[in-house]
């Protein structure tokens, strides 16, 4: 008779990642993943829509390092305790010891082969594309 082994299944998000521009790097996570994108939560992040931007990871559990070049689509502010001010320009800043948390859609510009075959290996084993 076999034995049968406990295979503990993880979520595959959120997962650690850095996002980088010309005015510096940010820790984050990631909590989407696909072969044309990402999504990436960042505090502190000043980049706007169409900024070049440099996302580095390891995806978890097969642990394969990814460095790619990518350009910022949509960008979705969260405040985050605090309360909100808008200035006399318009401008919306979070005032009594709030944060901003900022979501960042970025499409892929520049992958390295290896690291696109990590993505994709990520997403066959995670369920979130078909094996071929």
């Amino acid at each position: 008779m076999a034995e049968s082994s406990n295979v503990r299944r993880v979520k595959p998000y959120p997962f650690k990642g850095q996002l980088k521009d010309v005015r510096g790097a940010y820790p984050g996570q990631i909590l989407k993943l696909t072969l044309q994108g990402l999504m990436i939560e960042v505090g502190g992040s000043s980049v706007q829509p169409g900024d070049k931007v440099e996302v580095s990871f390891t995806t978890p559990v097969l642990n394969g390092a990814v460095i790619l070049a990518g350009v910022v689509v949509k960008i979705y502010n969260q405040l985050t305790g605090g309360s909100q001010a808008v200035t006399a320009g318009g401008a919306v800043g979070s005032v009594g010891g709030g944060s901003t948390i900022h979501l960042i859609e970025v499409h892929y510009k520049s992958v390295p082969p290896d690291s696109m075959s990590r993505i994709a290996h990520f997403l066959e084993s995670t369920g979130q594309a078909k094996r071929g």
